[in-house]
């Protein structure tokens, strides 16, 4: 396992180098595959308004739902980094996003909407396994082929030497799964801005089952039915998702690769 990294004599942490890496890489994959839509300058802009947020948002719903004690202390909220949440960046970057990115993008925001579906499946499996290798969303007590232990002092799994479920890596897979599915669904696509969709919906029902297999219980995993509160985010997300789904009525061309929808409310 690799926790940390040393540069310089500092000590950084795996997932932080991983997450400045992901948002090169976004503002890369938005030039690449969206320069006809705008300048880099527009792209840039939408990054730099986009990562910040996502950080904070990610780290808030880290705190609220995982360490609340720290809201007695504010100060301690981002200059003690302990940890963050993929859940609460979702959150901001799909609540957020679409509205960021209007006001950027006007009327090429679906095209834009759905590289970025795109790219938050790959950064997600690419996340998942900074979390195996830094140790932490460990998976519960496993006994069987795929188990893994952990041994290095600095990892941030506390049960050394336990073997237990490689969970990040399912979730790693079940990103990666659907980045090339997306990619696919781009090519034969019947209408522009329905991959978020089918991103949010798809990762839902795939972190609802990767659930079942974690093995922090801190976090919080009988909060209704028995539920977690990553399974109930799951079940709301679905739901949304669902209901604009079905009140979105296609035009006639919408059977045409690209073509645009109607929503209807």
């Amino acid at each position: 396992m690799l926790p940390f990294i040393y540069i310089f004599h500092y000590k950084v942490p795996t997932n932080s180098l991983m997450e400045l890496f992901l948002s090169l890489c976004a503002l890369f994959t938005l030039i690449l595959f969206c320069r006809k839509e705008a300048s880099f300058l527009k792209h840039l802009l939408f990054i730099l308004l986009m990562a910040p947020i996502v950080f904070i948002s990610a780290r808030l719903f880290y705190v609220l739902f995982e360490k609340p004690d720290l809201l007695n202390t504010p100060r301690l909220i981002f200059s003690q980094f302990d940890g963050m949440t993929f859940n609460g960046s979702l959150i901001a970057g799909w609540v957020l996003g679409p509205l960021i990115g209007f006001l950027i993008y006007k009327d090429k925001l679906p095209r834009i909407l759905d590289i970025s579906a795109i790219f938050t499946s790959f950064g997600y499996g690419f996340l998942r396994i900074g979390c195996f290798l830094n140790g932490c969303c460990w998976g519960e007590i496993y006994g069987g082929t795929l188990s893994v232990r952990y041994f290095h002092p600095n990892s941030f799994m506390p049960y050394k030497g336990i073997p237990v479920h490689p969970v990040q890596l399912y979730d790693a897979a079940l990103g990666f799964s659907l980045f090339f599915a997306l990619i696919y669904l781009k090519r034969v696509s019947v209408a522009q801005g329905r991959l978020p969709f089918v991103f949010l919906i798809t990762y839902s029902l795939g972190r609802f089952v990767t659930e079942n297999f974690r093995g922090d219980s801190f976090r919080g995993v009988d909060i209704i039915w028995g539920l977690s509160i990553s399974q109930v985010f799951s079940i709301i997300v679905i739901s949304i998702c669902l209901y604009f789904l079905l009140r979105c009525r296609p035009t006639p061309n919408s059977l045409k690769p690209s073509s645009a929808y109607e929503v209807k409310l």
